[in-house]
C-alpha cells in the first residue's frame, strides 16, 4: 500500500517512515494510497488540503489534539490493522466556497476576516437567498463544519454541534446569537465596506475581497476521510 507521511517534525518523519517500510508498505509522496499525518489539528487541516479525500492516520504530536488523534505508540498495532482491513471510516463534512472564478473547499471553516486589524467590514450575510444579517459590522464571519466547530468557530463564541452548518461572527458592534442551520442550506455574503481576506483553513494563501465582492457558502460533496480502529 502506498503511504506518506505529513508533519513538520522531521525526526518524527523519519520514525514513522521506517515503521512503514517495515509493515511493508511503500513511500509515495505523489499518489499515496494513505496519509500518516503526525502534530496537531493543523497538520490535519494541511493534510487534507494537500491530498483531499484520500485515507487519513491522525498520530498525536500535541498535547492539544483532538481525541481522534492516536498515540504513536499504537502505531505498530494500527499498521498490522490495516493490513488486515480491521478498521472503519469516519466521513467529515467539507465546504466549498465560490468566489469570482475561485472554487475553494475546508475542513474547518472559510471566514472573512477585516484586512486591517485596526478597521472594521460591514457586510450582508444571506441564508439561502433571505437576508438574514443586514449591515453587520465586525472583524467578519465565518462558516464552520462539526469537524470544525471545536477549533476557530469555537474560539468565535460558537457551540460545538455535530450536524449541520454553523455560523459565527467575529466581534461585532452589534449582538448576534451565532447559530446552526442545516447542511442544505446556502450562505452568502457581501462586502459592503472595507476591505476583507477570504480565507480557508490555514491556507496561507488568502483572497482580497473589496465592496461589493461577494462569496457563496455550502456543503461540499467532497468528504474527508480518517481511519478508526476498534479497540484503540
Amino acid at each position: 500500500m502506498k503511504a506518506t507521511v505529513i508533519t513538520r517534525d522531521k525526526k518524527a518523519e523519519k520514525r514513522i517512515e521506517q515503521k512503514l517500510l517495515n509493515a511493508s508498505f511503500t513511500l509515495c509522496k505523489s499518489t499515496p494510497e494513505i496519509i500518516f499525518v503526525y502534530g496537531g489539528d493543523g497538520s490535519l487541516v494541511r493534510s487534507e488540503r494537500l491530498y483531499p479525500g484520500i485515507l487519513k492516520v491522525a498520530l498525536k504530536g500535541s498535547h492539544t489534539s483532538k481525541t481522534h488523534f492516536y498515540d504513536e505508540s499504537l502505531l505498530d498495532t494500527i499498521l498490522t490493522k490495516i493490513t488486515q482491513k480491521d478498521y472503519t471510516i469516519k466521513k467529515h463534512t467539507k465546504l466549498t466556497a465560490k468566489y469570482k472564478n475561485t472554487t475553494m473547499e475546508a475542513l474547518n471553516e472559510i471566514q472573512i476576516h477585516n484586512k486591517n486589524p485596526g478597521i472594521a467590514i460591514r457586510f450582508n450575510l444571506y441564508t439561502n437567498n433571505t437576508l438574514t444579517n443586514k449591515n453587520i459590522v465586525g472583524d467578519g464571519a465565518l462558516v464552520a463544519t462539526p469537524f470544525g466547530s471545536t477549533a476557530y468557530y469555537y474560539s468565535t463564541g460558537g457551540e460545538p454541534f455535530d450536524k449541520g452548518l454553523g455560523i459565527s461572527f467575529n466581534n461585532p458592534h452589534q449582538r448576534i446569537r451565532n447559530r446552526v442551520i442545516p447542511d442544505d442550506s446556502t450562505i452568502r455574503i457581501e462586502i459592503l465596506r472595507g476591505d476583507a481576506l477570504l480565507i480557508r483553513d490555514n491556507d496561507p494563501k488568502m483572497h482580497h475581497m473589496k465592496p461589493k465582492d461577494k462569496i457563496t457558502i455550502k456543503k461540499s460533496n467532497n468528504i474527508a476521510r480518517f481511519l478508526r480502529f476498534p479497540g484503540l
